[in-house]
């Protein structure tokens, strides 16, 4: 995963993660190999979601995206 667009929520980080198999979309880590994870292919190959603004709000994270007949 190819980051990009790092944001601190707690404990981790909310990034826009560039992968091969889903392209750009959300992700999160603690900072270790094994806590990184996509947290959602929100809008399938061959698209992206493109994620951005990520906004810690309460216990939850906010952010805009883009998907398949969605804004």
């Amino acid at each position: 995963i190819y980051a990009t667009g790092l944001t601190s929520f707690g404990t981790r980080l909310l990034f826009r993660g560039i992968l091969d198999n889903a392209g750009v979309e959300p992700c999160v880590t603690d900072g270790t190999f094994p806590g990184t994870a996509l947290l959602g292919d929100l809008n399938p190959p061959p698209a992206d979601s493109a994620p951005d603004q990520f906004t810690p709000f309460g216990t939850n994270v906010l952010f805009v995206a883009t998907g398949n007949g969605l804004g």
